[in-house]
């Protein structure tokens, strides 16, 4: 699910539109290490982020060791 540039997609968890945020990844897959482009939660508690412009776009759990784990509802 892409989300086009002029929209923001919103958290699953709390129903509220995202923040635009670069996030710092070391993810296992090694293309992927650095910063990813994308969202994350306004709720601070809230480790929901939506990654874009890439094979990964989605929604993920940001863990905080800089893990990136697909999300299921």
């Amino acid at each position: 699910m892409s989300v086009p540039e002029t929209m923001t997609p919103a958290c699953p968890k709390h129903e509220t539109y995202m923040i635009r945020e670069t996030f710092d990844t070391e993810t296992g897959v090694s293309l992927i290490q650095g910063k990813l482009p994308g969202f994350r939660c306004p709720a601070l508690e809230c480790s929901i982020v939506y990654v874009t412009g890439n094979a990964l776009e989605g929604f993920y759990v940001l863990e905080p060791n800089g893990d990136l784990i697909p999300y299921w509802p």
